[in-house]
């Protein structure tokens, strides 16, 4: 599930792993999960922030024998779909107000394309609620169509298939405008960015669970950009910045999550106008 846990049990970050089911892995007979070593210095800061999130009403479940209360887990499941029932709700009238569509502004695209845009926006920000995850849907950049099979991700990352790599690199250029998800809210990653380098797929598109969007696009037809200069320019911004956005966190002005969301954005605007690119965000309360 991408969550970490403190094998100690002494980590004031992680929770302690005797409070998983049997202590870890088996949790359960048919148990279909693993454990992993967990090194903060090789992992992304957004993978980091999103292990530090398990949900403390989860915590102190386990009952004598080791195992979970499964009836508590069960109503706590139920109250959580029923609270993202009416999110997503309230997420689809959101995305189709007048007031999203007089504040959303993407150059470049049809009427048609922006419509299944902010639908795809919808789409991706229901799967992403209903289940934690990411996905990606690939629009054809002229009439928004869908032109792949949707693409189920992890909690912080979707893997491109084979296929789906054969696909954008067999495409006619700029024809491709690719929408995901963020459970964190944050702008767009490195790696994100760095798909922009394939021909033929001109613009990106992310949501945030908090329903920010966040829209980037290579300038002109023929750009050409280089992922080794994307991740040195991204690495830079986020050094650059990075005392800033820790200060805030220690001071208690920002949470990590709020600290890295506002992080991940300047670090964007700076990556943008070093390689060429219309990036914007929306915030939801923003006019």
């Amino acid at each position: 599930e991408n969550r970490v846990f403190s094998i100690s049990g002494q980590s004031s970050e992680y929770p302690p792993l005797s409070q998983v089911p049997n202590g870890g892995c088996p949790m359960h007979p048919r148990c279909k999960h693993s454990e992993t070593p967990f090194l903060e210095k090789f992992e992304s800061e957004e993978l980091i922030e999103y292990g530090k999130g398990t949900d403390k009403k989860y915590m102190g479940l386990n009952l004598e024998n080791g195992r979970a209360d499964q009836a508590k887990l069960r109503s706590l499941e139920r109250l959580e779909k029923e609270k993202a029932s009416k999110i997503i709700t309230g997420d689809r009238k959101y995305f189709q107000s007048v007031d999203i569509k007089n504040k959303v502004q993407m150059p470049g695209l049809t009427a048609k394309a922006y419509k299944e845009t902010m639908n795809s926006f919808s789409l991706a920000l229901e799967h992403g609620r209903a289940t934690n995850t990411e996905c990606l849907l690939t629009l054809d950049a002229k009439t928004g169509k869908r032109v792949y099979n949707n693409i189920d991700g992890e909690q912080s990352q979707v893997v491109f298939p084979k296929k789906y790599v054969d696909f954008l690199n067999n495409s006619d250029d700029n024809s491709l405008l690719i929408i995901h998800n963020h459970p964190s809210s944050s702008s767009f990653s490195s790696d994100d960015i760095n798909i922009l380098t394939i021909g033929s797929v001109n613009k990106l598109g992310v949501v945030g669970h908090d329903q920010t969007l966040y829209y980037i696009e290579r300038k002109g037809s023929s750009v050409k950009l280089s992922d080794k200069k994307i991740s040195f320019d991204y690495k830079t911004a986020q050094a650059k910045y990075f005392s800033y956005y820790q200060e805030k966190v220690l001071s208690g002005a920002m949470t990590q999550q709020e600290a890295w969301k506002e992080h991940s954005h300047k670090m964007l605007e700076e990556v943008a106008e070093k390689n060429n690119l219309n990036y914007r965000r929306w915030l939801p309360d923003e006019q």
